[in-house]
């Protein structure tokens, strides 16, 4: 199972949704989600968007040179180290003890 794919099983195992209902929600099937996570065959992006979004997540592009710190964030949210929007854990950042006006 690549990473993407693990990803996708973790959130919605986290939001508690079967298959079927979150390929209902990104107006999708069932077997095409099953394959998807299991890594058995490529979907086109736009499905692959709809099905992020229906786990209330989000689709980004970024360069290499980040991928370790976005890898090392999601770690932290799925070992519960990090609030993974569930209301518990610590935020993701935090200001040095400055506070930042915005105007």
């Amino acid at each position: 199972m690549n990473s993407t794919a693990a990803t996708l099983v973790w959130r919605r195992r986290l939001l508690e949704l079967s298959q079927a209902r979150v390929a209902e929600l990104a107006g999708s099937t069932q077997a095409t989600l099953s394959n998807l996570e299991r890594g058995a065959r490529d979907v086109r992006l736009s499905t692959l968007v709809e099905i992020v979004r229906a786990l209330g997540m989000d689709l980004r592009v970024v360069p290499n040179e980040l991928l370790p710190v976005i890898d090392d964030l999601i770690e932290s949210v799925r070992s519960g180290g990090v609030d993974s929007g569930t209301g518990s854990g610590r935020p993701l950042y935090r200001l040095d003890d400055e506070t930042v006006d915005v105007e």
